[in-house]
């Protein structure tokens, strides 16, 4: 499948639509990504995401990203580490992006890589090596 780098607006949305959490509102703010401290939320309580405005691969992916902890059912479980809540919705919007044949931004990626790796405790040790590998790059096994 061809990677498409430069998707238009519209086939951005289409794929926003399409994850979207069924009665959930979405709201983009327009702010640059380099200064977003937040990239992204979604608020349970109010059935709400906050993203980067949709207009390329970046918003598309925080979206999806957010999209993911609802789906995931991140708010109702609470009983999960966090490492773990931000490693799901990372796979889910990679793997959104892939099956839409739209190439995954290397920014957001390298943000997320690096939030999961901070929230991994430093004397865990039951860690799978898929999510040490995804955090970590290349050093995963001086964190094992």
């Amino acid at each position: 499948m061809r990677r498409d780098r430069n998707p238009s607006e519209a086939r951005l949305r289409s794929v926003a639509r399409k994850h979207k959490p069924k009665g959930w509102t979405v709201r983009e703010r327009d702010v640059p990504f380099e200064v977003f401290t937040t990239l992204g939320s979604a608020v349970h309580h109010e059935r709400r995401i906050e993203t980067l405005p949709l207009t390329d691969r970046q918003g598309l992916f925080v979206f999806l990203h957010e999209c993911g902890h609802v789906h995931c059912k991140h708010g109702a479980r609470s009983d999960l580490p966090r490492w773990q809540e931000e490693y799901e919705a990372e796979c889910y919007a990679i793997d959104a992006m892939h099956a839409a044949g739209i190439a995954v931004p290397r920014l957001p990626l390298q943000e997320g890589r690096h939030n999961v790796a901070a929230q991994i405790p430093a004397d865990a040790t039951d860690i799978p090596a898929r999510v040490l590998q995804f955090a970590y790059g290349r050093k995963w096994r001086d964190h094992e």
